[in-house]
């Protein structure tokens, strides 16, 4: 928490001392941080406060609570930034007003044609991550592998032999595409088979591993579990791969994790400055060395041998530009019967 009128009295003191101020902070960041532990986050708030001399706590928790929180506090937040992982919860933060215009070197340090712009430009990606089909080679051949999800969940052959997450924040803005590109019959015809004919589970590295094992053909995950299960059983040990769609659909949606300072921050240079090194070469290497997501600055080199260049995955063309796409995409997941079983843990 900061405590300015203490650390007003502390620079004082200092001063009446004759001492010298260029090394002490002038403020302090609160951090609200959505992302689960050991992301990135915390290595890249250390080496920014290790540069500047600006202290960086991070407050850790659920994103979509601190979503509701920072609703709650409005312009009284001691917040300044927010980090997470969803495009749901910035968009819910931008239509409520509480996000304050992301600095030109910040959007300019990750601009690209395959991550557009917040709509309002006060949120910027960090991270990217995208949606693919883990497979075992030694059971599919890459080549037999559908060519699209929808053809996927149609296919008598697929017939539970793939399976879904039913509670990803990812599945929520895949499905928002997918009505984007095709409307709402399509969508409800999509989920529809989905729930038929695909396996429900709660985890995409549980799925993952069934994968690995040989008891499933294929599941849709995020790209990274395929490198969390390398951390857990060793590269060697792992049979798994993923497979890039690449069709310009749904199926190749990618999904991002962001930051944006709040309208509520009275240290907003300061704030201004963590996004500006968040994205910035040396800040993205930092930070997608533990995320294992793409950079989202075209200068930043990923430790993750298996990535392709973020460039070459050819996503839909289309941006979920308000928090009303995602609401209406839930509720036809909804609608659809798809939901988190209660034995998940």
């Amino acid at each position: 928490m900061k405590k300015l009128l203490k650390k007003n009295a502390i620079l004082t003191g200092f001063a009446a001392a004759g001492l010298m101020l260029s090394n002490v902070a002038m403020a302090d960041l609160l951090v609200y941080n959505g992302q689960p532990k050991n992301t990135g986050v915390e290595k890249a708030a250390q080496l920014f406060s290790e540069k500047t001399g600006i202290k960086v706590e991070l407050k850790a928790g659920k994103g979509s609570d601190f979503v509701n929180q920072l609703k709650e506090e409005g312009d009284k937040s001691s917040a300044d930034i927010f980090i997470a992982e969803g495009a749901n919860l910035f968009l819910t933060l931008s239509d409520a007003g509480l996000l304050a215009p992301v600095s030109e070197t910040a959007l300019n340090n990750v601009k690209s044609d395959n991550v557009p712009p917040a709509p309002n430009k006060d949120f910027v990606t960090i991270g990217v991550r995208g949606r693919v089909l883990a497979y075992n080679p030694t059971k599919i051949a890459e080549k037999d592998l559908p060519t699209s999800w929808t053809e996927m969940v149609n296919d008598p052959k697929w017939k539970g032999n793939f399976s879904y997450h039913p509670a990803s924040g990812a599945l929520v803005e895949q499905v928002a595409v997918y009505k984007k590109l095709h409307g709402v019959d399509a969508t409800k015809a999509f989920l529809k088979s989905l729930k038929a004919n695909g396996q429900s589970i709660n985890g995409h590295l549980d799925a993952l591993k069934k994968v690995d094992a040989g008891e499933l053909g294929v599941a849709i995950i995020n790209q990274y579990y395929l490198e969390r299960l390398y951390k857990e059983k060793g590269q060697e040990n792992v049979q798994a791969k993923i497979h890039y769609m690449r069709n310009a659909d749904a199926d190749s949606t990618l999904v991002f994790s962001g930051a944006a300072v709040l309208k509520a921050t009275k240290q907003a240079k300061e704030a201004q400055q963590f996004l500006d090194f968040l994205t910035s070469k040396e800040g993205q290497e930092v930070y997608v060395s533990t995320s294992t997501e793409w950079p989202t600055n075209a200068k930043a080199v990923s430790p993750v041998g298996y990535l392709v260049p973020l460039d070459s995955l050819n996503p839909p063309k289309v941006t979920l530009n308000s928090k009303a796409e995602l609401d209406e995409a839930k509720a036809l997941i909804k609608e659809a019967g798809i939901k988190k079983e209660e034995s998940a843990k």
